[in-house]
């Protein structure tokens, strides 16, 4: 296989048309609204400075990426799983046998199994040292560690 890199210089730095952000936030779309927010950013005005350089296209995705990603990481997400009654997507129709092999195979009725067991979702370290630490020895019940230390502590032990 042979690969052509010619224009992929090009293509990566390619950006939007200077009208672009104008034209998307006075659209009556709310995505393109939505969208507009994203090719400015008001921190970074290098366009038009001497020696600076225009904001491309795939670092304003970037940035919206990496921003999106911070979003999720501090949220506390919460799943729905989307499972189809039948496949001939006939509404007021459910068969049972094809629900059942969609909820198996997706894995929820494992995380059933595992919850009625009495596993939590999930604990910060904070919570799971306060619920066992009567099982601490006496000299680490008080002790201020870090949820790293803590973590590695009760991995050894």
């Amino acid at each position: 296989v042979t690969y052509d890199c010619d224009g992929w210089l090009e293509k990566s730095t390619s950006r939007s048309p200077d009208d672009a952000p104008e034209l998307f936030a006075g659209s009556s779309s709310s995505i393109l609204r939505e969208v507009e927010k994203f090719m400015q950013d008001p921190g970074d005005s290098k366009a038009g400075k001497p020696g600076k350089k225009a904001k491309s296209i795939t670092s304003g995705f970037r940035a919206s990426l990496r921003a999106l990603m911070t979003k999720i990481s501090n949220a506390d997400p919460h799943y729905v799983r989307c499972v189809k009654p039948n496949m001939e997507k006939v509404p007021g129709r459910i068969r049972g046998s094809a629900v059942l092999e969609q909820l198996l195979l997706s894995g929820v009725l494992s995380t059933v199994k595992i919850r009625q067991l009495g596993y939590a979702v999930r604990l910060t370290i904070r919570t799971f040292v306060s619920l066992h630490q009567c099982i601490l020895p006496q000299t680490r019940r008080k002790c201020k560690l870090s949820a790293q230390t803590t973590e590695e502590e009760l991995r050894t032990e």
